[in-house]
């Protein structure tokens, strides 16, 4: 793992990170679908309806980073050595990027994700690069999470908003 160290402490216990591999696929699935929940809560479809709609919107999403993202690190994010969430992110020469995170709803406000993001702070400080993430703009959890930890809104496009922070830029805790 060359940008993030594999090991971190937050308040829920030991956070360790290794790459995805196939063998992952099922549980990055079943992430997935905890992520939009509220969303599909919200059409009417059956479980089957739903479980066909997720499968290739997952699809497509996993295509998708590789594509956009093709020097990025998708990784498992274990909890105490459970698998508890995703992250993938992408390094260039001008940015960190958070292409995604996404815990399991009991893993989150625990701490888990200012860990992760802490270190990805930590890697853009260290090397003089702005950290970015792309954030859906109803996604409050999410938005007050980096703003805590000195996010700002760089741009919005109406459905999601850039949060940056600038390499050394204090908190605003």
């Amino acid at each position: 793992m060359a940008l993030l160290r594999q090991r971190l402490l937050c308040p829920a216990g030991e956070l360790t990170l290794r790459h995805a591999a196939p063998a992952d696929r099922p549980f990055l699935r079943a992430l997935y679908a905890t992520t939009r929940e509220e969303e599909l809560a919200l059409t009417g479809w059956d479980a089957e309806q739903r479980t066909a709609f997720l499968d290739e919107q997952f699809r497509l999403q996993q295509h998708g980073y590789a594509e956009r993202f093709p020097g990025g690190e998708h990784l498992v994010v274990l909890l105490d050595g459970r698998s508890v969430g995703t992250l993938w992110i992408d390094a260039s020469e001008s940015q960190v990027y958070g292409v995604d995170v996404a815990l399991l709803p009991e893993c989150r406000s625990l701490g888990v994700g200012a860990a992760l993001v802490g270190e990805m702070i930590a890697c853009g400080d260290a090397s003089g690069r702005p950290v970015r993430f792309m954030v859906e703009a109803g996604n409050g959890r999410a938005r007050g999470l980096y703003e805590r930890l000195g996010f700002t809104i760089a741009r919005e496009t109406g459905t999601h908003v850039l949060m940056e922070r600038e390499a050394g830029q204090a908190p605003t805790r």
